[in-house]
């Protein structure tokens, strides 16, 4: 596969073809890494953390933590049976 290198502002810009963002699941604003390598230029998505649930959780404060949705109370013509 080939692309052509184009000038875009005051940097230079490398199309990629619908087909492979498909493939590879990118979409617009995806970070990208890029390094030079080997006398190659190496694009590829920037790997994303993946965090432990001990983690996540740490990261739950009272400010973005959810609203409780349901209270115990019936809402409509359910019943609770235990």
């Amino acid at each position: 596969m080939t692309t052509k290198l184009q000038k875009w502002g005051n940097s230079y810009a490398v199309r990629i073809p619908k087909n492979l963002v498909q493939d590879l699941d990118l979409e617009q604003g995806a970070d990208m890494e890029i390094k030079y390598h080997n006398q190659s230029l190496v694009i590829r998505p920037k790997k994303q953390k993946e965090y432990s649930l001990k983690e996540l959780i740490q990261g739950i404060t009272p400010k973005n933590r959810h609203k409780v949705v349901f209270d115990g109370q019936d809402v409509g013509k359910e019943k609770t049976i235990w």
